[in-house]
């Protein structure tokens, strides 16, 4: 430990001591959130030794606590008659990227020191792929749902506005107005039941999605092209003679295995049937009277797999965390292995290509060259646009990258070596 610590002395001398000792720090989420360095006079130095240590403790993590969480995790999910699948990231998983902490980018780690996504994220991103394909039925009925539901966005926002009103009347009037099929009406039903209204919460938990094993964290790099423009207050144009300034941030890498689950909340109609209830509980309850109650000993409760089939698609389709649309944060199903067969390749990180590098080390400088895709289009890349741990090209490699813009139009971005 040689670089300063924003802790009072005492405070910083304990953890010096304990970081030197053996083991050392095992808990990355401790370094990340408390003890990053002081990095205000040599942020190119200290952001990286800040980083460097919170990978070096993330491999020293404790696979017994691990074992431990996972397992009340199990217990916690049974006893809400939940259920539980794995999915496995497609490319670099960003958790948290927009926290605030002492760096610029956040991240989020549970007090264990694990990587985790919180439920209340994965239930957003369920709702919201649930109005998306509730929504692709309704596609004529944009000015009838802004009608109803007073708003004058799109048709999503209005539906969504629609799907979760108080009053149950209104909304099964509504959806008889707009001619919606039978299959619609149980789909919007399950909706409200699944996540609520504005006057009662849902009766599915989304739990903490958490990792089986102890996953993998990789260095990646952000690279502003114009970090004067992008400074806050400044009156900068977007000139191509700005120096990129790389922003270093931690991700989970591909092919970690994360559990989730989904459960019951449980309500007084789960034990009792809703005429048998005080009259105040009926009418609290009414609004559920068409869904099927777990406490019916013959009956299949089906709210459970339409949040899970809902789940599955948000993080499929719509991914989670930062930089989706750079391709991160996606998921697949879990695979026997990452091992690909002869002649099979790799399925590509959403948004990237593969090409081969035409030209490598030209200008004064030898900084950049060209990647020919496979469209045979040249494509200008810099070594600004090298990823982490990739300084030089090779004429005739096989590269993976995502196109983008810049001064020259179209080029190479994120520039990895395909393995």
């Amino acid at each position: 430990m040689d670089h300063p610590l924003p802790l009072p002395d005492i405070t910083a001398k304990a953890f010096v001591k304990y970081a030197k000792g053996t083991p050392p720090c095992q808990n990355p989420s401790l370094i990340f959130d408390r003890f990053m360095p002081a990095w205000q006079n040599q942020p190119e130095i200290y952001k990286s030794a800040g980083l460097d240590l919170t990978i070096q403790a993330s491999k020293q993590t404790d696979p017994e606590l691990l074992a431990a969480w996972n397992m009340r995790w199990e217990k916690t999910v049974a006893a809400a008659k939940g259920l539980g699948f794995e999915l496995q990231t497609d490319w670099r998983l960003i958790a948290g990227l927009g926290r605030k902490g002492s760096l610029e980018v956040g991240f989020t780690f549970h007090r264990y020191g694990f990587p985790y996504l919180p439920g209340s994220s994965l239930k957003g991103l369920a709702r919201s792929w649930a109005v998306i394909e509730i929504g692709a039925h309704f596609k004529d009925k944009l000015e009838y749902f802004r009608k109803i539901s007073g708003n004058k966005s799109g048709l999503l926002a209005a539906l969504d506005l629609f799907l979760t009103q108080e009053q149950e009347e209104k909304f099964e009037n509504g959806l008889q107005e707009c001619g919606a099929s039978d299959a619609i009406v149980e789909a919007t039903k399950r909706f409200r039941a699944i996540f609520g209204t504005t006057a009662h919460g849902g009766h599915i938990v989304f739990f903490d999605a958490i990792p089986r094993n102890n996953p993998k964290l990789e260095l990646d790099i952000m690279n502003p092209h114009y970090p004067l423009y992008y400074r806050e207050g400044s009156t900068a144009y977007p000139t191509a003679w700005q120096d990129p300034i790389p922003v270093k941030f931690l991700t989970v890498a591909p092919g970690t295995i994360i559990r989730f689950a989904v459960g019951w909340r449980r309500a007084p109609i789960d034990a009792t049937p809703l005429t048998r209830l005080p009259e105040k509980e009926q009418k609290k309850w009414s609004w559920f009277k068409n869904v099927t109650r777990l406490a019916e000993p013959d009956a299949t409760n089906q709210l459970l797999p339409q949040a899970q089939e809902w789940l599955t698609r948000g993080v499929s389709e719509l991914g989670a965390g930062g930089k989706t649309s750079a391709g991160y944060g996606y998921f697949n199903p879990v695979t026997d292995s990452g091992k690909k067969t002869a002649g099979e390749k790799h399925t590509l990180p959403a948004g990237f290509e593969r090409g081969m590098v035409k030209d490598w080390g030209l200008g004064p400088s030898q900084s950049y060259g060209f990647i020919t895709r496979s469209n045979g289009e040249d494509l200008f890349v810099h070594r600004n646009q090298l990823s982490e741990g990739l300084t030089q090209l090779q004429t005739g490699q096989k590269v993976i990258f995502r196109v983008g813009r810049g001064p020259r139009g179209n080029q190479a971005q994120d520039v990895q070596s395909e393995k």
